[in-house]
């Protein structure tokens, strides 16, 4: 398992979970300088990179004694709260049960895990967040921000839930873009990923076959494209694309037929200072 350390601008080699053998596909989540991995039943955090001459003990996976509530297959979306520690689940799928063999019981809902403290999860309501994969926070917008679930190729805003309560929260109102930002029946479109770089400025980029492979499910051959754009409310309150700024796209031939559980590019927004 590789890892990108910005400071350093280096790729280093990050210890291997606990749950490396599990056949459920596993949630990672990034909060401050950890790295969380959920796969039901566990839950491990992964702290920075020690120093070189440090004599602490060597970098591994710490487990983090909290069941999971959830399958991390069923995870439809995440997203930080602005406090920076308050992580934020949507699941909609099966509840998981330890003590038996099959999992049939219908759950739907959201969750937050407090990755400082409590270190525990709390359950919020059947409502979901209207996201697939990770929203971000926007702070000009005051609201987490990210690509629909229903992948129609709109972008929308999800106003932050309270943290003051202890009973369930009520579904936060959410806003979906008037215009689109990519054709997800295009027969090419593959996957989309979000990037935020901040000032209510994303970039979106987009995984798509070519041409001569959009016939195929895991196309070989197969285009990046990208396009920035900025976000606003309008007067009406409704949500707006502010306009189209740069695209680029670029051709590539993966190295070998692999079939991977989503097409979703990897992507994420680095501010040199």
């Amino acid at each position: 398992m590789s890892g990108f350390d910005p400071q350093t601008m280096g790729v280093t080699v990050c210890p291997l979970s606990l749950n490396q053998s599990s056949i459920l596909r596993p949630f990672y989540a990034s909060v401050g300088d950890k790295l969380f991995v959920m796969v039901y039943p566990l839950l491990e955090v992964l702290g920075s990179l020690p120093p070189p001459d440090s004599n602490k003990e060597p970098w591994s996976w710490t487990l983090i004694k909290t069941e999971l509530p959830f399958l991390s297959d069923d995870v439809t979306g995440s997203a930080l709260h602005p406090d920076g520690r308050t992580l934020f689940v949507s699941v909609k799928g099966s509840k998981p049960d330890r003590n038996a063999d099959t999992y049939d019981q219908p759950q739907q809902g959201t969750f937050s895990f407090d990755t400082e403290e409590q270190l525990e999860f709390r359950y919020h309501g059947e409502w979901m967040l209207p996201f697939k994969g990770q929203a971000r926070y926007d702070g000009e917008l005051d609201a987490w921000v990210g690509l629909c679930r229903e992948g129609t190729g709109y972008v929308c805003s999800c106003d932050v839930p309270s943290l003051e309560t202890n009973c369930e929260t009520e579904e936060p109102d959410c806003k979906v873009s008037k215009d689109k930002v990519f054709d997800h029946r295009s027969m090419r479109h593959r996957g989309a990923t979000l990037v935020y770089m901040g000032g209510s400025r994303y970039c979106l980029v987009q995984c798509c076959a070519h041409k001569d492979d959009e016939r195929l499910a895991y196309p070989r051959h197969r285009v990046i494209k990208m396009c920035t754009f900025g976000l606003k409310y309008d007067k009406n309150g409704e949500l707006r694309i502010a306009g189209h700024q740069g695209r680029a796209s670029m051709a590539y031939k993966v190295a070998r037929v692999r079939v991977c559980p989503t097409l979703d590019p990897t992507a994420f927004w680095l501010l040199l200072l």
